[in-house]
């Protein structure tokens, strides 16, 4: 099934990236509000734990997105 999720993202001033869920829907089912936060929170947690998994120190300067594919690059 697809998904389509909706928001922005952020770095803060240490290079971390973080995504803000505006909204998300699964297939055609539409997720509340309520599991949005959740959903938030479970998504940045996994991102930084598998970039620090992969790139310890990574420190990320630029998010990409495009055609559904984000891109993040940066240095140690």
């Amino acid at each position: 099934t697809s998904v389509l999720i909706t928001g922005k993202t952020n770095l803060d001033t240490n290079g971390i990236p973080s995504f803000e869920v505006e909204s998300m829907q699964i297939g055609q089912q539409v997720i509340p509000e309520l599991l949005l936060s959740q959903a938030e929170s479970w998504l940045n947690e996994l991102i930084v734990k598998k970039i620090n998994e992969q790139v310890p120190g990574l420190q990320i300067m630029n998010i990409n997105i495009s055609s559904g594919l984000i891109t993040m690059s940066g240095m140690r």
